[in-house]
Order: C-alpha cells, then structure tokens, then sequence
C-alpha cells in the first residue's frame, strides 16, 4: 500500500489548506470539557475526558411487570409476585437441547471426575430484544479457567415455559470483569469475539441452532470494538513477532481485513474503521487506512473520530487549539483557538485626596 505523508509542524500553526468553497465548514466550540461540532441544524458533542465505563456487577432486563436479574451469582425470575430465585443454570451442561447424547456422557464423566462442576463462574454478556431477555454464563473448570459459555433465553412475556438453554459456543470469551458485556447480537443470531485452540474469530450461533461455528482471524486475543449494530469490529492485535496488526472483521462470517501494522502501539480513536491512530515516542500519525493518507501531528494532543471529521487538540488536557479534518483527504476544516488571557491588571497603590 502506498503511503502518502502530511506534515502539520504544529497544530498551533493551523492545519492543511482549507476544502472546496461550495463545502459550508462546521462550526468548532469548546467549553467546560466539552467540543461541539455544529454542522446545519444538528450539534454533536465530544467529551474531553471520555472515562472508561464503570459496567454493572448486576444485570437487570425488564418486560412490563416482569423482569430477568443476574445478581452477580445466579439469574433469579420475577413474573408479577412470584419469584424464582437460583435458576439451576448447570442442568443445561447435561441437557439434550444444547448436546449431543455422546457429548453428554463426556461431560457427565468429567462433573464426575471433579474436573469441572455445574455451578456458573460469571455473566459475560446480555441483550434483549422485545420481551426476550439472553443471558451469556461462563462456567469454570476446577482450575478456575473457563471452558464453555451458553446462552440462555428467558421469554419475559410468557407465563410457563418462560426459561430456556439455547445453545453453547465453540469458543470462548477473554477475561472478564464484574458485568462485562462480550454478546453480539447480529443478523440471524448471536455472536461473540472468542478463542479456541491457540487461535481468536468469530463464534456465530444461529437462530434455531444448538451449537456455534467458529471462524478463526488470528492468534492473539485483541482488543476490539463492535460497529454497525454489530456487522463488523476493529480490532488491534499484538503479534508474535513484536508489531501490531489492526483490522476490522465482518460478523458473522468473520473475514478479516487487515488496515494497518507497525511496531508503535495502534488504536482506533473512535467508532470508525478509516481512521488508525499511530503513537511512537516523538510524533502521532493519524492514518486513513482506506487510502494510505498520513498526517503527522505532535505528541501532546487528543484524538477522537467523528461522524463530522476527525477532531484533533492540542494540549491534551487543557486545550488551547482544536483542528477538525476531513476524514478522507485529511484536510482542516475548521479551527478552535481559545480566547486570549487578559492580563491581571495590577491594583493601584494611589489615594484619593
């Protein structure tokens, strides 16, 4: 892929050249920690200081008067004033709707043994859609390593039979956390980003089937982003030999396509695929990596990409310059500079007669 380089020296300095004239610039304000992107009638807004989301150590979904909750433990059932509390979640590792006969009696043979047990080790991710609560549990070996994940159903509207198993995944998710959120509800089914036998994909599981078919991508678990109501992820992978890899990866069929490798951490500064942000000791390099573009900024800055451009700032934490480009030919478009300080005016030692 050729590369094409802008050099911005100093975004103090303002950006590249500005666009065509039949293109009517946004308006770029910052105040309070917050930039906002005025184009026509519609404002979106960026956060200075984008915090990492503090997800739930429980997990509640609602139906009218009914409702689905993960304690942290075990998922309980309220339907009106009747309460079922402990659902025995481990009965499916036996359960013919999620196995085959053969693997059943493999998985009775290993509960047996002690090697692994009934009881669920974690949530790792939940959806609903209309009355239909889906809750992915992990369960763990007697090493405390996860070696399955299923899915289960509850129909929230129904008034018996309202509980169900619906199938097991190949794979199985990364770590998780207190109330971490790893499904993917997408087109025919569910998916999740899992890992089997040394490789990481895309575990789809099907409307109406038991069982999951896993496509694998790469090596190294990475970290990833879902995108367009769960099409598609980025992803950044470390690879074996020290770079980076970034891509993005079609759900559910999983087929990779691989934007952007280098030896300096890559990220994705927000929910797109075009835009790669490039990080080494001395520069940033924002990249398109749809055409190969390059601009080259300087350290001390803050990157986000918007549906309106890329939003760049400078310094980091106390911005006094902003710059928005286009996405495609990474040209300014529009530039925020902070109001000039007054001097403090020195009060004056003199007397009134």
């Amino acid at each position: 892929m050729l590369i094409f380089t802008i050099i911005a020296l100093s975004i103090g300095q303002g950006g590249v050249a500005a666009t065509s004239p039949r293109v009517i610039a946004p308006i770029l304000d910052y105040k309070s920690g917050v930039f906002s992107i005025k184009s026509g009638t519609e404002t979106q807004r960026v956060m200075l200081k984008r915090s990492t989301p503090v997800l739930p150590s429980t997990v509640t979904l609602k139906s009218g008067k009914n409702s689905a909750s993960w304690n942290g433990k075990s998922l309980n059932l309220k339907f009106g004033s009747a309460i079922t509390k402990g659902l025995k979640l481990g009965d499916a590792l036996t359960s013919p709707k999620l196995f085959s006969s053969e693997k059943i009696a493999q998985i009775s043979a290993r509960i047996a043994s002690g090697e692994i047990t009934r009881n669920v080790s974690g949530l790792s991710g939940w959806s609903q859609s209309g009355a239909n609560a889906y809750f992915l549990v992990r369960f763990d070996n007697k090493s405390k390593k996860p070696w399955l994940e299923c899915l289960f159903k509850v129909n929230l509207a129904a008034k018996t039979g309202n509980f169900q198993p619906i199938g097991a995944f190949e794979s199985i998710t990364g770590t998780i956390k207190k109330g971490d959120q790893k499904l993917i509800p997408t087109l025919g089914g569910f998916a999740i980003i899992g890992k089997k036998d040394g490789e990481w994909g895309v575990d789809f599981l099907a409307n109406g089937s038991k069982s999951s078919s896993f496509t694998p991508v790469g090596s190294n678990y990475p970290e990833f982003q879902i995108l367009n109501q769960g099409r598609e992820a980025t992803f950044v992978e470390k690879t074996t030999y020290g770079t980076y890899l970034a891509g993005k990866v079609t759900i559910p069929a999983g087929i990779p396509s691989f934007l952007a490798e280098s030896k300096n951490q890559i990220s994705f500064p927000g929910p797109f695929s075009s835009i790669a942000q490039i990080v080494s000791a001395d520069k940033n390099v924002i990249r398109n990596t749809i055409s190969g573009l390059e601009l080259e900024l300087p350290k001390n800055i803050g990157v986000v990409t918007t549906s309106r451009g890329v939003l760049v700032w400078t310094p980091s934490q106390e911005p006094r310059t902003a710059i928005l480009y286009d996405t495609i030919a990474l040209r300014s478009l529009v530039r925020w500079n902070a109001p000039k300080l007054e001097p403090a005016r020195v009060p004056s030692n003199s007397r009134n007669p």
